[in-house]
């Protein structure tokens, strides 16, 4: 067969795929693209997707506000500025009153304070039924006996704040009762035994202090009972 007997085949072929190509109204075509030549303008909207962008390469400003969620696997921006306080809340009910706990360990005593001032001396009582006192003796700070009832007596003034009884009075009774003046500050106290007793033998020892345990002559009264 001579090629002239296969060139009318040939151009049937070809024939045909031109037909079939008009038919499906699908035309395809071959570009050649430059380098970088693709840009904001040749992209339709929405054709870029997640799985087309790179990880990791878009910024906080990329993305509109509000759409950046907590929990989201995308970079947590920064915190922003602290908003105003709110208004304060109603106060809360009042709560059970808790158990009364265990009482705590005794603290230790304080110190012992200073002596007040001695108050004015009261009115004068009137006077007690008879008692069974032998007798009684009061006796100034110089050991004069100012006022007495039963046996004599006699006082010696021996030293400051000391005095010595003696007579009847002394040995009138086996007990003895000191009074100091209620006028002073001060106390005293007795001494009707032979042991340390400074006075003669038979004689009661007398002895006044004033307020800081000082020897002091004062008015005293003495009564045998």
């Amino acid at each position: 067969m001579s090629t002239s007997d296969r060139r009318p085949g040939l151009a049937l072929v070809v024939a045909l795929l031109a037909l079939v190509v008009a038919c499906s109204g699908t035309a395809v075509a071959a570009v050649s693209l430059a380098a970088n030549s693709v840009g904001a303008t040749q992209l339709k909207k929405d054709a870029v997707t997640s799985a087309k962008v790179r990880n990791g390469t878009l910024k906080k400003q990329d993305f509109k506000p509000g759409t950046l969620l907590a929990g989201s696997s995308g970079p947590a921006g920064p915190a922003g500025p602290a908003g105003p306080a709110g208004p304060a809340g109603p106060r809360g009910e009042t709560g059970l009153r808790g158990a009364t706990g265990a009482a705590g360990p005794a603290g230790p005593s304080g110190s012992t304070g200073p002596a007040g001032p001695t108050g004015p001396a009261g009115a004068t009582g009137p006077t007690g039924p008879a008692g069974s006192t032998v007798g009684w003796i009061r006796v100034s700070t110089q050991g004069v006996i100012l006022d007495s009832e039963g046996p004599a007596a006699t006082v010696t003034h021996v030293d400051e704040g000391e005095y010595c009884v003696a007579g009847p009075f002394a040995s009138a009774s086996e007990a003895y009762l000191f009074t100091f003046d209620s006028v002073y500050n001060g106390w005293g106290r007795i001494n009707s035994q032979v042991i340390n007793n400074v006075c003669p033998t038979g004689q009661i020892r007398v002895v006044t202090y004033n307020n800081v345990n000082t020897l002091m002559d004062n008015y005293w009264t003495l009564a045998a009972l």
